[in-house]
């Protein structure tokens, strides 16, 4: 049966099937893991989101799994959602619409429902969600409805699918982006102390972790984008970091480790602007969740990368000089696996 997506998508009902689905298959990218050390950081109990229900469950007796139901945009708990006295799993495999009262509900031409709305067709039309959807619809349209393994194969698209497009983020900036100076003790001196200054000013990077997680654990439990209000601010300053960034004076030998660093800094920012689309379009936000973990990570690395190489060089810095921001930055920043 052909439904059309613009039914259920965007919605809280696809929300919480994609993410059961994914947490169904070990966790989606130590979703738990981060909202454990969410709920650690902020000795509160945060419970996971959506709990993950029986793959095989069947509430109402109508021979659809309650998994498909939501899938369908049919009602679980009723073995007639359209009410016009046929069950749904009897309309679905009548080729009927188990959404539109009978008699004339049948799915009579492809890429249509009985309401005659069209199927979107263009891919470059599609959010992520919908294009996850598409997929899932092609895969549910290979099997039959009493495969048991349909739903361990949609999660493993959904979550093979976000992953690939997690992956595609750009490198913005290059070498030639910098100022190049000679790699002295001095020109280390001031580029450590520059970069400290930087972190200095605008806070640890730990400190937008816990308040991204906050957002990430409430919106995952309200469905509500008002709980990332801490957000822009957190882009802002990202942003700000970044102008900043790219007037300082490298030293030779540092301009990988700082072209990364600009890189993983202005990802960061695209994975937050796909984190609060998490309402709106639930799989760009575990692609911004996905993208944030990733290029954190690598913006740990970096920076620990940068300290090791002024620590090679014979460079230290006291409490009181703004380099001490920089080795205070390395140890404070990752998220725990």
């Amino acid at each position: 049966m052909v439904i059309c997506m613009q039914q259920y998508l965007p919605s809280k009902k696809f929300f919480v099937v994609i993410t059961s689905l994914a947490l169904v298959i070990g966790g989606f990218f130590g979703l738990r893991a981060l909202v454990k050390q969410f709920s650690e950081n902020k000795k509160e109990e945060v419970k996971t989101p959506f709990a993950v229900t029986s793959m095989t469950s069947d509430t109402d007796s109508d021979g659809l799994l309650d998994w498909e139901e939501v899938r369908m945009g049919t009602d679980p708990k009723k073995n007639d959602t359209d009410g016009d006295g046929t069950g749904d799993e009897k309309e679905v495999e009548e080729g009927r619409d188990p959404l539109v009262r009978g008699p004339n509900d049948y799915v009579r031409l492809l890429g249509k429902t009985a309401s005659s709305t069209p199927i979107i067709s263009s891919m470059e039309d599609l959010t992520e969600t919908e294009k996850i959807m598409r997929t899932m619809i092609t895969l549910t349209n290979q099997k039959t409805t009493t495969d048991k393994g349909l739903p361990e194969a949609i999660a493993k698209s959904i979550v093979g699918g976000i992953e690939k497009k997690a992956a595609d983020l750009p490198s913005v900036y290059t070498i030639k982006n910098f100022a190049v100076v000679t790699e002295t003790e001095a020109s280390l001196k001031k580029y450590g102390n520059d970069l400290g200054g930087m972190f200095k000013k605008y806070g640890s990077q730990s400190t937008e972790q816990n308040k991204l997680l906050y957002g990430i654990a409430l919106t995952l439990k309200t469905a509500d984008i008002s709980s990332f209000k801490d957000v822009p601010a957190l882009r802002k300053a990202r942003m700000e970091e970044i102008a900043i960034a790219l007037k300082i004076k490298v030293p030779e030998d540092m301009l990988l480790f700082h072209t990364a660093l600009l890189n993983e800094m202005s990802n960061i920012v695209i994975a937050m602007d796909n984190i609060v689309m998490m309402v709106s379009d639930p799989a760009l936000g575990m692609i911004g969740m996905k993208q944030y973990k990733g290029e954190s990570s690598k913006l740990n690395a970096t920076i620990g990368a940068i300290n090791t190489h002024l620590e090679n060089s014979g460079i230290g810095f006291t409490d009181e000089e703004n380099g001490y921001y920089l080795s205070h930055e390395a140890a404070s920043t990752g998220i725990k696996q």
